[in-house]
């Protein structure tokens, strides 16, 4: 007759073969807290440490260290002055052929015009960023699910019109040597503004194709018209980059042209953004 074996004691710890990994317990709940220990090992020490920090706080590092890189190296770029200034002229004479060379009415009509000029140019100082940031944190708190995407988009567009600022130097029209346009800060003394004249020597005034004034607008507006509710936040999302590219263009910061090498950048990195999320699964930014 064969001796009974007596049923193993659950507190009982049993034995693993070496090599293999225990089983789970039955009703144990998956781990939730996490990359794997495997994971975090195979991962670069920096990256373990990233990912270890709060969702917030680890945006607003990478938002910042890809900012301050773009800010850093924009400003690096050599003022090849004589070669801005040809590519002026090259914009200017290409827009009169197309019969879209605006800027110099319209820039003389809002410098004769105080009142509504010096507010735009506060308006070009100031909304450009807090605008932009308001929205990004509006999007992680509010549409969750589609930030990251959305952020990818912002990114690449600006990382995108860093190498254009370096292949491609282009003056302002404020800045043009030989063209009536009206430098409005210069013309205006404005509180907490610097002279034009000291803004060459502090960054380079010289990167201005495409203006990612007017693409960052048109991302804001884009998101606020996909992601927004009501009529009048998707209105608004209508409304912003076309102001902000009337604003460039009245303050003698930007040409036409400039404002639609924006558009056709935004096109672009939201269709990398796309290509890339359909490899990796994650498709594009979807309207809500």
């Amino acid at each position: 007759m064969s001796t009974p074996v007596a049923p193993a004691d659950p507190a009982t710890p049993r034995a693993v073969t070496p090599g293999t990994a225990p089983a789970a317990a039955v009703g144990a709940e998956p781990a939730l807290h996490g990359p794997e220990p495997a994971a975090l090992a195979a991962a670069p020490r920096g990256l373990v440490r990233l990912r270890a920090w709060p969702g917030w706080l680890r945006e607003l590092a990478i938002v910042l260290t890809v900012y301050a890189f773009y800010s850093v190296s924009r400003n690096l770029i050599p003022n090849h002055v004589a070669t801005a200034q040809a590519n002026a002229r090259a914009i200017l004479h290409a827009e009169r052929v197309l019969g879209v060379d605006v800027e110099l009415g319209i820039n003389h009509w809002g410098a004769a015009r105080p009142w509504l000029v010096v507010p735009l140019n506060y308006y070009y100082a100031t909304l450009h960023l807090t605008v932009t940031a308001v929205v990004m944190v509006w999007l992680y708190r509010r549409r969750h699910a589609v930030y990251a995407r959305c952020r990818n988009v912002l990114l690449t567009m600006t990382l995108m019109a860093l190498v254009c600022y370096w292949l491609y130097p282009l003056a302002p029209p404020r800045l043009m040597v030989g063209e009536p346009f009206v430098d409005t800060v210069k013309e205006y003394v404005l509180w907490g503004f610097t002279p034009s004249e000291d803004l060459v020597a502090l960054s380079n005034q010289y990167a201005a194709m495409p203006s990612m004034h007017v693409g960052w607008a048109l991302w804001v507006g884009a998101v606020l018209v996909w992601f927004g509710r009501g009529r009048v936040v998707r209105a608004l999302g209508v409304a912003y980059p076309l102001v902000t590219t009337f604003v460039v263009v009245v303050t003698a910061n930007h040409f036409v042209l400039d404002a639609v090498a924006a558009v056709l950048f935004f096109a672009v990195a939201l269709a990398a953004v796309d290509v890339v999320g359909r490899v990796t699964g994650r498709p594009a930014v979807p309207p809500a």
